[in-house]
């Protein structure tokens, strides 16, 4: 049994079990009751950057996610961009684990097995785009947080540079064979002055709201546009809604208005 080590422990978020556990735990308590509905949620767009400064808007979509634990599938497809490894298509993660400091996550290998069995011009096993990245790995503590007495398992994607149009229609096809829920991971404009980032990123989420395809291609600015991208090709193919759940900015948390990085979360039903 093969286990990936994390990445980003002491640096994105606590590398004290105790202390992430409380930590992710004061998160939910602290942010607002969600809006309940009898829609299932099956897909999320949240945040990956260090949790002191997007923890508000990514506990959105995880206490969501928990509110329906038992309706929603428990095998996640996190679909993560690559920041330090360039590569073409989309590489998966050859291991049986990915460990963090709330213990194991599994990752369902039967199913990466399939995807690259089937589609191995598009999907392949490399470690290589998981050495170092953290926006796939963010997402697991909060996953594990309200799995704690559960079972899940995760099929671990991280995008290079990629045709959306070809990968959409090859997890369109995965996904009528497999029930998943899918987490894009995403963060929105970077570095930019405040008024100049919001403009920018209210166009990029109105965008991505909207499905508007060749828009989003063309002017969305956003680190995880290739899932995101592929993931919107999805919901236009399965007829799904979408609704804006949190959109804050790294000024909330950190105070620092001349250069900021703004976060949103969106459901799909």
């Amino acid at each position: 049994m093969e286990t990936k080590n994390p990445n980003v422990a002491w640096m994105f978020y606590p590398g004290n079990k105790d202390e992430l556990e409380n930590f992710i735990k004061t998160f939910f308590d602290k942010i607002w009751e969600i809006e309940q509905n009898e829609n299932i949620p099956k897909a999320f767009v949240c945040p990956h950057a260090g949790y002191i400064y997007s923890w508000i808007v990514a506990a959105y979509s995880y206490k969501l996610i928990a509110s329906k634990i038992d309706k929603i599938s428990n095998t996640f497809i996190i679909m993560a961009p690559s920041h330090r490894a360039y590569f073409k298509w989309v590489w998966m993660l050859n291991c049986d684990f990915y460990k963090t400091p709330l213990g194991e996550v599994k990752i369902n290998k039967t199913l990466c097995n399939e995807l690259e069995s089937d589609y191995w011009e598009f999907f392949s096993f490399n470690e290589f785009a998981f050495n170092e990245e953290h926006s796939l790995e963010v997402q697991l503590p909060f996953l594990q947080h309200i799995y704690k007495n559960k079972d899940f398992s995760i099929i671990p994607l991280v995008f290079g540079e990629t045709d959306s149009f070809r990968i959409w229609e090859i997890l369109l096809s995965f996904l009528k064979k497999h029930d998943t829920t899918i987490i894009v991971s995403s963060d929105l404009s970077h570095y930019e002055p405040y008024r100049i980032a919001q403009e920018i990123d209210k166009n990029t989420i109105n965008l991505f709201l909207s499905k508007n395809i060749p828009w989003i291609i063309k002017e969305a600015n956003a680190c995880g546009k290739g899932p995101w991208t592929s993931l919107t090709q999805i919901a236009i193919a399965k007829n799904r809604n979408t609704k804006l759940l949190k959109y804050l900015n790294s000024w909330d948390t950190a105070w620092d208005k001349d250069a900021v990085v703004w976060y949103a979360n969106v459901v799909y039903y």
